[in-house]
């Protein structure tokens, strides 16, 4: 059995948001809080492994399969996240992985662990999702999404560099280029 190493830094910042009386932020849908909600989380004891156990195990079934596929996620993709990786981009990634799963684990098929990468995809998504209003914005989200797994099929299918897609995913990520500097 894999031992619990979710990314010291994402426990952190956890940690530091959240407390026993709350939600983990990547748990929630939403990108920002009300600040009673921060003051209430911020008055509460630092999130621990118990604790996020019990989060999973206690919720109802079908949000605690989604909680546990998060943690799962984190496990596979962030477990080697560098010490120097910034936590808010790992909860963005996490939360990625909550609002649009697919966009989640196309780009981790495609091998990326950057967290930077991750959490542009998730703000990219959120804003075409919210210049489309509704039905658009959702069948664009789905055309950026297929962009992005064309890319994934060609890596895999060997018609495409993995180097070659390193420097492209980014150029299709809005901000993604700068936050990942020059280690793309």
């Amino acid at each position: 059995m894999r031992p619990f190493t979710l990314p010291r830094k994402l426990i952190e910042e956890a940690s530091h948001d959240v407390g026993r009386g709350g939600s983990v932020r990547c748990f929630d849908d939403q990108f920002e809080a009300p600040p009673e909600w921060r003051a209430r989380l911020a008055a509460s004891a630092p999130v621990d492994a118990a604790w996020l156990v019990e989060r999973i195990a206690t919720a109802e079934n079908n949000q605690a399969r989604s909680r546990l596929a998060m943690f799962a996620f984190a496990q596979r993709v962030f477990v080697d996240a560098q010490a120097e990786a910034d936590p808010a981009e790992l909860l963005h990634a996490l939360r990625l992985f909550g609002r649009y799963r697919a966009l989640a684990l196309t780009l981790e098929r495609m091998g990326l662990r950057e967290p930077a990468l991750y959490a542009a995809a998730a703000i990219h998504a959120q804003r075409i999702e919210e210049a489309g209003h509704g039905e658009h914005g959702r069948a664009t989200l789905a055309l950026f999404q297929g962009a992005l797994s064309i890319v994934e099929r060609a890596v895999a299918a060997g018609s495409l560099a993995f180097s070659r897609m390193r420097t492209m995913c980014p150029l299709m990520l809005p901000g993604a280029l700068a936050a990942v500097g020059a280690s793309v």
